[in-house]
């Protein structure tokens, strides 16, 4: 059962849920800075999306992040989806709001 829920295939990207003892093995193997790989909970290699499967608030959000990563968009400071920080992704940025 957990394959059939934790592999997501889209023609344009493939998400992943890893365990937090794949996740450690997948994150130690990148160049990703030693205080970043403790703070992140998704990241995108090519067009593949992997996901910790121990990050569950927010975990929409978060696939919409990475997602907007295989799309080629970069990261903001603006309280929208392609902000870095998870909680800043709660907010929906109105211009001229």
């Amino acid at each position: 059962m957990r394959d059939e829920l934790y592999i997501f295939k889209d023609k344009d990207y493939t998400i992943h849920y890893l365990t937090d003892e794949e996740w450690k093995k997948l994150i130690d193997n990148t160049s990703i800075t030693w205080w970043k790989k403790r703070l992140i909970r998704g990241v995108t290699i090519n067009k593949y999306v992997y996901i910790k499967d121990s990050a569950v608030i927010g975990r929409i959000r978060l696939i919409e992040h990475e997602i907007g990563h295989v799309l080629n968009n970069v990261h903001t400071w603006l309280p929208v989806t392609m902000n870095p920080t998870w909680l800043f992704r709660w907010f929906r940025w109105m211009p001229n709001a």
